[in-house]
């Protein structure tokens, strides 16, 4: 089967959220919060967000966002702040904040209201990505449709586990903070080659006050984490049970059972619509469990947009998709899926070698 690629590089990930919000009519003094537009390349959100509290002496605490983006690609997302920023203030930020790197993070502002953004409140995400490494047949089958109707395994992504490359151990540590087995918490942290994992190689003789400084939406991200790992196995039950031979897809140092047709994805429709899940959220300055529940199987359209000769990878060619997701699932857990079944699918009608 075809090795595709994809976040080849930064730039062949492109994300834009899709919030719903109200700006007001009001002048921005007589509101209580205020909306940015965030562009970023190399930080997390939470980096992102870190940066920024500190540029403006703002607690972290306060600055409101929906949803967390990836590091290692170009994403845009929306946060706000208590704190009216001026021109001067942002075209300060935007100057200093880049290093040699080319990683950036870039801020605007776009009005204001009186509701502040909240995680877990998201709409959803635009994505844009690059398809590369693929053969010029493989190219041209894709093309032969503009649009493709994808049915997926709504699998939480290796980002939801750790940072790309990295051990994916972030469900271990939400487990033993869960269990207030701090010592265990700040032993798999040390593991991590993130800021905080560096921070935890430096030992503590008290791992729980360690943690009381931690921003309280990480360490709520680290119990979620945990309750992602559960549900994801959960699914995957299910997965084998419907297709034992199923295939079998590593995804950045995790591997995910796929299905390889359409019947078997309405079995699992049949079987298990929902499943009950568990987020963990900050309400109040407290950890709050939600219980919900979480669509199994995630429809969405694909569009197949221009393709080219991959300059990265001699003698192949890349392809541009892109689609919407509801938030909190993964677009790569979605192409997976897709390069799956579109493969299996253009072998069964002949198209050329693949």
């Amino acid at each position: 089967m075809t090795h595709y690629e994809i976040k080849k590089i930064p730039e062949d990930f492109q994300v834009i959220e899709a919030n719903d919000f109200t700006i007001s009519s009001a002048p921005k003094e007589r509101c209580s919060h205020h909306y940015y537009y965030l562009t970023k390349l190399g930080f997390t959100t939470f980096e992102a967000i870190n940066n920024i509290s500190q540029h403006i002496q703002l607690s972290s605490d306060d600055i409101g966002y929906s949803g967390l983006k990836d590091e290692d690609g170009v994403t845009a997302q929306y946060f706000s702040s208590p704190v009216y920023l001026d021109e001067d203030c942002i075209n300060k930020y935007n100057n200093v904040f880049k290093n040699e790197n080319q990683e950036y993070i870039t801020i605007k502002y776009v009005g204001s209201g009186d509701v502040p953004f909240k995680v877990a409140k998201l709409k959803g995400n635009n994505f844009q990505l690059k398809i590369r490494n693929l053969s010029e047949a493989t190219c041209l089958a894709l093309s032969r449709q503009k649009e493709y109707h994808l049915a997926f395994i709504n699998y939480y992504g290796s980002q939801r586990f750790g940072l790309p490359g990295q051990i994916k151990n972030t469900h271990l540590i939400g487990k033993a903070v869960l269990e207030k087995n701090y010592q265990v918490a700040i032993a798999e942290l040390s593991k991590q080659n993130s800021e905080h994992g560096k921070a935890a190689k430096l030992g503590h003789a008290d791992a729980s006050s360690f943690f009381q400084a931690f921003e309280k939406r990480m360490l709520a991200f680290f119990q979620s984490a945990h309750f992602s790992y559960l549900w994801n196995h959960n699914i995957i039950e299910q997965v084998i049970k419907i297709q034992a031979d199923c295939v079998y897809k590593e995804l950045d140092g995790i591997e995910y059972p796929l299905l390889g047709n359409d019947e078997a994805y309405v079995e699992l429709l049949e079987n298990c619509s929902k499943i009950v899940n568990t987020r963990m959220i900050v309400e109040a300055g407290e950890f709050k469990p939600v219980i919900h529940k979480r669509n199994v199987v995630i429809q969405t359209t694909v569009q197949v947009g221009p393709i080219a000769t991959d300059e990265l990878n001699k003698g192949k060619y890349s392809c541009q998709v892109a689609f919407y997701l509801p938030s909190g699932c993964y677009a790569t857990i979605a192409i997976p899926q897709f390069m799956q079944r579109f493969l299996v699918v253009s072998k069964k009608k002949s198209y050329a070698e693949l």
